[in-house]
């Protein structure tokens, strides 16, 4: 059998394409994993890389350039038929054998490009912010599960076609075939004229029977009704090439019939001149067209065909009075203008494997009128290497498109106001300084609840006096949820409400929260630098309980600052926690039992907070293999604390009613004992947080006030210029933020891709 093989171009770009989509699968399957519902991909954590955010979009950069270049060399090297859905390939569906694998084959390509198409352009979206929330993060998706179930599909495909010679012709590189000629009209006329010298013997003596057999070729590529085609045929056989001598028995037989009228004599005397007129005309052609001859590849081979069936369309030029030179130049210059020559391809010596050597007995120099129909080459340099060219294309449309990235940065403008117009922090939205500011809106995805969608879209304003940096940060978020870890009692004692509080990952009974990063890391990405992924980053240290990954910074003094607000724990009393990300800590005893998560790098800056939980868990498991729960306060007065919390409703999707309060202060709660406890009836609520002193020390740094209301949360907050705390980050031009939204979950926060730059007027 022989082998078959494909085009160097075509092995290059497909395996430049499988290996871009690899990397980028494998990574984008690592941070798949962070999203909420698709957990399940820590299965594969052996085989998934750890630092993958860079490498991800690196990956992406190279699938849009080899996608690019791939189209553009389709396109440039002819090979745009291979897939081309016409309607014969339509019908193939319903047909059988080869012709139906063979349309099977090209359906499954134009749903890889659709496909391909809606992962790149989803991808792009999300990264630049564009459109980039749940519907444009699920068709990403999708779109990934299509092209990977592809795959699959084409090797099969593949393989049903041609069996294992189909398949292995991917890695037997050849030369790229020649693009079929375009229609040239001087040749469909050379070829008529061929073909017309072929219904008549050279000798003359040729026998009908053998004009018919030459002629059915014609017959095929036009058919025509019976009476028709002899019509038709007619003028081709007198067309055909009459010798000098028989130029002379034909006038001589006309003048020996009988007597005809002057009129007559005359009109059958000028056809036979017309007849010999057309002799030269047909000579030349033929003549062109032996020069023209070259072996056929089978695309040329299609093409001369489709050129054959055309001629029915100009043989009444054939018919046509003997033409002038002139007159016949002037007739095919509109024809040639419209179906320029294509390049002579010569035949190859077979012994020597080199171009036969042209002399000017076989091949007489062609005159100027042959010269004249020659069209001239377009664009050389374009059709020299369609790889080349597809590949400088797509570099240069990649070089753009990184190039706009690193120049067309986001950015924050800090505005300078005066310290009589700096806003008053009550979570009101309606201050002049914020009223004359054009809010920056990011739009963030992946995060948990948010009514499934997990997408938040985020506004941020700032001002600053010289001193004090103000912000105010409003975003989308469809409840007030402040149960934090609400405590139940039951008969057989106390429970804390939760889903998922014993890994780390709360997800149902949390407060909604709200983070800013800041950096000076150089990095368009800030994922590599300060989260890893992964359910054991650190070797060294305890693997996570989440199954997730860890924040924590590449070296030794390099940290990145962190703020962090809690609707019920900090934000009621108005405080937002200052911490940071920095390099891993050492685990405790607990975290190495794995009793409470390790946290690799995030730790409060050094200082106090005024909450705490309100309950202390055992460390070692009852029977159940659950850990029991005790109160570290109980209420001084049940009415009052469950009139502060509001109407109690233990549904974590529905939020809390205006003015209540999930927390206790020390003056409203007495320590919890056993006395006390029993004067708590069964079914008693009361709140997981306890708010006992103030804050201190760089954890002291911001302060903030906010308001929920209609499915928005305002945030209005303030912080020094610079605090100069080596864990804190100064507010100065050049920084990079990030924020994020978190419905009343623990870790599971909405997230973007680009940085936000900072500018200080």
């Amino acid at each position: 059998m022989r082998k078959r093989k494909t085009d160097y171009g075509t092995i290059i770009l497909h395996w430049l394409l499988v290996v871009a989509f690899g990397v980028a699968f494998v990574t984008g399957m690592r941070i798949a994993s962070e999203a909420p519902e698709r957990s399940w991909i820590n299965s594969f954590d052996a085989v998934l890389p750890q630092n993958v955010w860079v490498m991800h979009m690196q990956a992406a950069v190279v699938l849009v350039t080899v996608a690019l270049a791939y189209t553009i060399y389709v396109l440039r090297s002819g090979l745009g038929r291979r897939i081309r859905l016409d309607k014969v390939r339509l019908r193939g569906l319903v047909g059988r054998g080869q012709a139906r694998r063979g349309a099977v084959n090209i359906v499954l390509y134009w749903v890889f490009f659709v496909a391909m198409l809606a992962l790149m352009a989803s991808g792009g979206l999300m990264y630049f912010g564009y459109f980039a929330g749940y519907d444009v993060a699920t068709l990403h998706w999708y779109a990934t599960g299509v092209v990977l179930g592809f795959a699959g599909l084409h090797v099969l495909s593949h393989l049903r076609i041609g069996g294992t010679s189909q398949l292995l012709r991917i890695f037997r590189p050849t030369g790229l075939s020649a693009p079929p000629p375009q229609l040239d009209a001087v040749e469909l006329l050379t070829m008529l004229a061929e073909q017309s010298a072929r219904l008549q013997p050279e000798s003359g003596g040729a026998d009908k029977t053998a004009s018919e057999t030459r002629m059915q070729p014609v017959r095929r590529a036009a058919p025509v009704q019976p009476v028709q085609h002899e019509t038709r045929v007619q003028p081709v056989r007198r067309a055909a090439p009459v010798r000098p001598v028989q130029r002379e028995t034909r006038v001589q037989e006309v003048q020996r019939e009988a007597p005809l009228h002057p009129v007559q004599r005359e009109a059958r005397v000028q056809a036979v001149q017309r007849e010999a007129l057309l002799q030269p005309i047909q000579r030349e052609a033929h003549v062109q067209l032996v020069r023209r001859e070259a072996p056929l590849q089978p695309i040329q081979r299609e093409a001369r065909v489709q050129l054959v069936r055309r001629e029915a369309l100009l043989r009444p030029v054939l018919r046509e009075a003997p033409l002038q030179p002139v007159q016949r130049d002037a007739l095919l210059q509109p024809i040639q203008r419209e179906a320029p020559l294509q390049p002579t391809q010569w035949p190859k010596d077979a012994a020597r494997g080199r171009p036969p050597v042209r002399s000017a007995a076989t091949h007489p120099a062609p005159g100027p009128a042959a010269k004249s129909r020659t069209s001239k080459p377009r664009s050389p340099t374009f059709q020299s290497n369609p790889f080349v060219v597809a590949a400088a294309i797509a570099i240069a449309g990649a070089s753009v498109v990184v190039a706009t990235d690193r120049l067309a940065v986001d950015q924050l403008q800090i505005h300078r106001v005066s310290s009589a117009d700096v806003p008053i922090l009550d979570g009101d939205t309606s201050d002049r300084a914020w009223r004359n500011i054009q809010p920056f809106s990011v739009m963030t995805n992946q995060g948990g609840n948010f009514d499934g969608k997990g997408e938040s879209r985020i506004d941020i304003r700032a001002v600053h006096d010289g001193t004090w940096a103000y912000f105010l940060f409003t975003w989308d978020d469809p409840t007030r949820s402040l149960k934090h870890l609400p405590l139940v009692k039951e008969i057989d004692g106390w429970h804390m409400l939760h889903d998922g509080y014993e890994s780390g990952d709360e997800h149902e009974y949390n407060e909604d929260k709200f983070s800013v990063l800041l950096t000076t890391l150089d990095a368009t990405l800030a994922g590599d630098r300060t989260f890893h992924a992964g359910t054991h980053p650190i070797p060294e240290a305890p693997p996570t309980m989440t199954g997730r990954g860890l924040h924590y910074t590449p070296g030794n003094d390099v940290y990145v600052d962190v703020w962090l607000w809690k609707a019920t724990s900090s934000g009621s009393t108005g405080w937002m926690d200052d911490s940071h990300f920095g390099p891993p800590l050492d685990p405790t005893p607990m975290q190495v039992r794995n009793v409470v998560p390790y946290r690799g790098g995030f730790a409060p800056d050094p200082g106090t907070a005024n909450y705490a939980d309100n309950f202390i868990v055992s460390e070692e498991p009852a029977v159940d293999g659950k850990r029991m729960i005790t109160p570290r306060r109980l209420p001084r007065d049940l009415a009052k604390t469950a009139a502060a919390m509001g109407e109690i409703d233990l549904d974590p999707n529905h939020g809390e009613s205006e003015g209540a309060r999930w927390f206790m202060t020390e003056a409203e709660s007495v320590p919890y004992s056993s006395q006390q406890d029993v004067t708590v009836p069964v079914g008693t609520v009361i709140p997981g947080v306890i708010i006992s002193g103030e804050f201190s020390g760089d954890r002291a740094d911001i302060r903030c006030a906010a308001r929920w209301a209609s499915g928005h949360w305002a945030l209005e907050v303030a912080r020094r210029l610079d605090t100069h705390s080596q864990y804190d980050v100064p507010l100065q031009t050049g920084v990079f933020m990030r924020v994020a939204a978190f419905d009343h979950s623990q870790i599971r926060h909405t997230r973007h891709v680009r940085p936000i730059r900072l500018e200080v007027e």
